[in-house]
């Protein structure tokens, strides 16, 4: 149904703002927290398609990772070393930042450590991994300033955490989990706090830079600002056409209570694309995207997805008991030729973050920051 805007609702509700953020994920709050860190007075309004959410920010399964050390030997294929360190090292003050201006707390974060986990099948990946580990530390310690990664054997990851075929491991001490939908409720509730406008089920289907006023226009309503900010991760192509951010797609799987479930650590599994953890006593797994590339253009979960998925938790994780889901979700993340976050201006007037390669809960405040700034300059 088309949306009808009163007068009051037009002129008083909307109006005027110095500006307009299309897109109220992680990146989107962030960048407007920051803005009225920078501009106090400044009328900040955020716009978004979904009352609650639907993209990564919401849908996400709560890692609070930087890197396997498989994801960036795929990285380096395609980046320099340089690009790459930097990237981490942006993704590790992102989780500082937010850390810091949520606190711990307001974000459930646990620092569980994570595993990059490899198979009897997966002796190739492993021993590639694992020769290059020295290397990895060597370029990560300047940021994380520790040595990062360290192997762990088959054995000791079976007696710890009883799974079966699993041939050797990658520990990370650094990384952890959060409470997604805890985070986002914060994060909302400090922008409002500090005088940001938030509207739920505002698709925005077009903007024009007029010049002095950007005009920002949707179904049955447009509005001028100063400056637009479009923060729409892999969705940002609808809005700037040509743009190398292209949607994809992850199910993620929440089992029912499973008695005696207590890992408290995140693993990761083939170069990242699939990873699981647990929420108390709830096994929550997710990814295999990588299985269909297709995935995108379709709607309905291929059932390739799914049963990878399942099969791994019954023949690898619990394959001495019964698992039953009770939650099942498909969210949607930012890719394109690298992992590298697209940050820069159409116009002098209108910027644009996104493309968080599947890292937006590192990287988003970090990158929130940095086009708020970059807004503001």
């Amino acid at each position: 149904m088309k949306l009808s805007f009163s007068y009051w609702e037009q002129e008083s509700l909307l109006g005027t703002p110095e500006t307009v953020i299309v897109g109220a994920g992680i990146v989107g709050l962030n960048a407007a927290i920051r803005l009225k860190q920078l501009a106090p007075n400044d009328r900040v309004v955020v716009l978004d398609r979904s009352p609650i959410g639907a993209g990564g920010s919401t849908r996400n399964a709560g890692f609070a990772c930087f890197g396997s050390p498989t994801e960036l030997l795929d990285d380096l294929e395609h980046m320099s070393e340089h690009e790459v360190v930097e990237l981490v090292r942006k993704r590790y003050d992102g989780l500082l930042r937010l850390r810091s201006l949520l606190g711990d707390d307001d974000i459930g974060y646990l620092p569980t450590g994570s595993y990059e986990l490899f198979t009897r099948n997966d002796g190739e990946a492993f021993l590639r991994a694992a020769h290059a580990l020295e290397r990895l530390n060597v370029l990560l310690e300047p940021i994380t300033n520790t040595p990062t990664y360290c192997v762990i054997s088959g054995g000791e990851i079976e007696r710890k955490f009883n799974f079966t075929a699993i041939r050797e491991a990658i520990a990370n001490p650094l990384e952890g989990t959060i409470d997604t939908g805890l985070m986002m409720r914060n994060l909302r509730k400090l922008a409002a706090g500090m005088g940001v406008e938030i509207f739920g089920g505002m698709d925005v289907d077009g903007w024009s830079d007029e010049g002095p006023f950007v005009r920002v226009s949707g179904p049955g309503y447009a509005l001028k600002c100063l400056r637009l900010l479009i923060c729409t991760n892999g969705f940002a192509a609808e809005l700037l056409p040509g743009l190398d951010a292209t949607p994809a797609r992850n199910l993620v799987l929440v089992s029912e209570p499973l008695a005696g479930l207590d890992w408290n650590a995140s693993f990761h599994m083939h170069a990242g694309y699939v990873y699981f953890r647990n929420i108390g006593q709830r096994l929550l797994i997710g990814g295999a995207r990588h299985l269909d590339p297709a995935w995108n253009e379709r709607s309905a979960v291929p059932e390739e997805v799914r049963h990878a998925l399942v099969a791994l938790v019954n023949e690898h994780l619990f394959s001495n008991r019964e698992v039953s889901f009770s939650h099942e979700w498909t969210g949607f993340l930012g890719v394109g030729n690298t992992r590298q976050p697209l940050i820069g201006q159409s116009t002098p007037r209108v910027s644009y973050a996104v493309r968080m390669g599947g890292m937006g809960v590192a990287i988003g405040s970090a990158v929130g920051h940095e086009v708020a700034e970059l807004a503001l300059a």
